[in-house]
């Protein structure tokens, strides 16, 4: 009888042991998933912060190009027209 009554004491705590064991472990994976995430905010904003830096020039480079070709059509065409 106290066998029984002691098996039953064991699983009692094991389970408690099991149990604060998964809370620990669940405890640890939320604190890497926060870590992660805050992690990839900040990745993100220095992705956008570097898109925009390489925009600004590119930008710029699009205008000039659109603004020689503008001025190398107006020029062809006058030559053309002079013949």
């Amino acid at each position: 009888m106290k066998v029984i009554k002691f098996e039953v004491e064991v699983t009692k705590l094991s389970r408690q042991q099991n149990l604060q064991q998964r809370i620990h472990h669940y405890t640890n994976i939320r604190e890497e998933n926060n870590a992660l995430k805050s992690q990839n905010e900040e990745l993100s904003c220095k992705l956008r912060r570097n898109d925009a830096i390489l925009i600004q020039p590119l930008t710029v480079i699009g205008v000039l190009l659109e603004s020689q070709r503008r001025v190398y059509i107006s020029t062809s065409s006058q030559s053309t027209m002079l013949i």
